[in-house]
């Protein structure tokens, strides 16, 4: 090899080199997370959700920690539209159903049945020619439901129910929140995200859910890594204060918002 070819090759291996290092120094300056509290912080372990592979007709093998998916269905989606005569008005909805089964590597297990719902009104801006468009786009109503029953292998008799909504638009309300509730225990899902101390300047934050009881926080997941590249980051928390039958049934929830929230991420984000 030539001298020349030498001190090319080396110029190369630095400059991949100084890549590498440019893209770890970027990562770790732009990867912040939700804001979660800060007695959750102090007292939980940072899981992070691996999506693992889908089949036909089967979810995402979800796994975080000890915690994941032992088996799974997933329905359909069923899509519905219509528009007016000149296609400006547009409304559309889909359905939805799955369940799947949770471990934490022990005995017990919970069961999850959950169903969801989409449905968008908007107005779009039609193309007549170059010079003409007719109307304008906007997103008058964008909202989506979850509803889910969660049972655990040791206790049959107690099921948890798990009702989430988000909606927004210019004629929505702008909400975005849930419960959790076995009917005596009232679990509050709520919305957070990484500017929640307006320290996340991006034009994306990453978004997620912490859930609260009597205003101690239990838990929280991020479903959104936020920035352009967010999708497929997952974290979970979980109260190091939780015994293990709450933090197995929020497991399960967290799994069933994170599906959930994934799903209908294009939806939610880019809108």
């Amino acid at each position: 090899m030539s001298t020349y070819s030498r001190s090319l090759l080396r110029v190369l291996l630095k400059s991949v080199l100084v890549g590498f290092i440019l893209i770890n120094v970027s990562f770790q300056v732009f990867s912040q997370h939700i804001v979660i509290s800060d007695s959750l912080a102090a007292n939980s372990e940072q899981l992070q959700l691996k999506m693992g592979v889908a089949g036909i007709g089967r979810m995402y093998k979800y796994r975080f920690g000890n915690y994941g998916l032992i088996s799974s269905r997933e329905g359909w989606t069923t899509i519905n539209s219509k528009t007016n005569f000149w296609g400006t008005k547009v409304e559309s909805s889909s359905d939805q159903k799955f369940s799947f089964v949770f471990g934490n590597k022990t005995t017990d297990t919970a069961f999850v049945n959950a169903s969801t719902k989409t449905k968008i009104k908007e107005l779009q801006e039609i193309q007549v020619n170059e010079h003409f468009s007719l109307g304008d786009y906007a997103l008058l109503e964008s909202t989506d439901w979850l509803s889910a029953m969660i049972s655990l292998k040791s206790n049959a008799d107690e099921s948890w129910l798990l009702l989430m909504n988000a909606s927004k638009g210019l004629k929505a309300p702008n909400f975005n929140e849930g419960v959790l509730s076995n009917g005596s225990r009232k679990i509050i899902v709520r919305a957070i995200t990484s500017n929640e101390n307006g320290t996340d300047k991006r034009m994306f934050p990453a978004k997620g859910y912490e859930l609260f009881e009597n205003g101690r926080s239990l838990g929280a997941v991020q479903y959104f890594g936020g920035g352009s590249f967010g999708m497929n980051k997952g974290i979970v928390w979980l109260s190091k204060n939780n015994d293990a039958s709450t933090n197995l049934m929020l497991g399960a929830a967290m799994t069933a918002i994170y599906h959930f929230k994934f799903s209908t991420l294009a939806n939610d984000e880019w809108n």
